[in-house]
């Protein structure tokens, strides 16, 4: 009874997967040319590898401590503790945009 419900299950579970990667996929692929010409733009022929290899870290610690940490915040918290934290993370990053874009022009 248990395995009948799962295999009904197992379809629409596959399918919401297949969607969340090709959403997240789409816009992975919209965000990072953005992101790369921001920070060469802001720099100079002699400090461009500075620049690249603080981005490329920077980029390497989010995408190895993101799971590390949500997952985590799973465990002990919850996933409703784990969603108000990304909701908050998304807004202070969203502002912090927002005011960059308002220095910047």
């Amino acid at each position: 009874d248990e395995l009948q419900q799962l295999l009904n299950v197992l379809p629409a579970l596959i399918w919401s997967g297949l969607l969340v990667s090709v959403f997240l996929t789409i816009g992975e692929m919209l965000a990072m040319p953005f992101m790369n010409s921001f920070w060469v733009t802001r720099t100079t022929p002699n400090n461009r590898g500075e620049y690249a290899a603080l981005y490329t870290m920077a980029w390497s610690t989010a995408q190895v401590l993101a799971p590390t940490l949500g997952s985590q915040l799973v465990l002990y918290g919850g996933f409703s503790l784990l969603w108000w934290l990304v909701g908050i993370v998304c807004v202070v990053a969203a502002t912090g945009f927002w005011l960059m874009y308002k220095r910047l022009t």
